[in-house]
């Protein structure tokens, strides 16, 4: 089966790890002071409250127990303007300047400048700040039956490589002509899509469908099954379908579910260098 649109739509999947950005106060405080007198409207309750409630308390809450955060660090809790205020570094850091977070993606490029404007004023509150209340409970859904919700498997040995040396060497190039993340993660996609290694003729398994599954089967081995069954299934039906947009909306949430879960936790299964992915390619 062929999931290149997928295997597109999750390359931008980013590693977890600390950064945080240096930067001068005074610079700083005097940049905020320019934007924050056109900003009376931006404050906690009408941006900064819906803000973290849509894309940050379903993992970094304290509501959460250890098992149902995805990863996210006990202790790095976002449930109030107190909690904002004090992670404001790091969350400057992870959801602006380097845009890692979610790991999934998820807010617009406005979105984040919005946060950056807001952060940069202080995080203001037209009060103490309100409780957005606990996250939506989207777990309702039934889980998916049927072969698409069996874990994916790594390929067997007798198939690899399927990418070859020269993609492995494109792929350990893209870190050296580019900074940001997602420059990366587009680098190493298009590396991957330009292999020339004949498929198997057994499995018809090219080199970015290896690199794919692998990725689905680390994760559905490493604690994310259900997010990787809920996605697998939808990219199977979308395929049926044979519906152009199907991906980018019917699977929209599947997709951020199995990213959230993945950049959280088993970071080791989005490496194109180390771990099961690096399998796919030769010496």
């Amino acid at each position: 089966m062929r999931l290149r649109e997928t295997a597109v739509l999750l390359a931008t999947l980013a590693t977890t790890g600390a950064a945080i950005a240096a930067c001068s106060d005074a610079a700083e405080e005097s940049q905020s002071a320019a934007l924050c007198g056109s900003s009376a409207d931006l404050t906690y309750e009408s941006f900064g409250g819906p803000f973290f409630l849509s894309w940050c308390t379903g993992c970094h809450s304290a509501d959460l127990p250890e098992g149902s955060r995805q990863g996210a660090p006990i202790g790095t809790n976002l449930d109030s303007l107190e909690d904002i205020r004090k992670h404001r570094e790091p969350i400057l850091a992870r959801a602006v300047h380097r845009t890692d977070m979610p790991p999934a993606g998820g807010p617009s490029p406005q979105e984040r400048a919005l946060l950056e404007e807001w952060l940069g004023c202080g995080a203001p509150s037209e009060s103490e700040g309100f409780d957005p209340g606990p996250p939506s409970d989207a777990g309702g859904a039934p889980k998916p039956t049927g072969a698409c919700a069996q874990p994916r498997q790594p390929l067997p040995q007798t198939v690899m490589p399927r990418c070859s040396a020269a993609t492995r060497a494109c792929v350990d190039a893209c870190p050296l002509q580019y900074q940001e993340e997602s420059k990366i993660d587009d680098c190493r996609e298009a590396c991957v899509k330009a292999d020339t290694t004949p498929a198997d003729l057994a499995t018809g398994v090219s080199c970015d469908d290896c690199v794919f599954n692998e990725l689905l089967a680390c994760a559905a081995a490493r604690g994310c099954a259900d997010q990787t069954a809920l996605l697998y299934c939808c990219i199977e039906d979308c395929i049926k379908k044979q519906d152009a947009t199907c991906l980018q909306t019917s699977c929209a949430d599947d997709i951020q579910a199995f990213g959230y879960c993945v950049g959280y936790g088993p970071t080791e299964c989005v490496s194109f260098t180390e771990g099961p992915r690096a399998r796919c390619f030769g010496p």
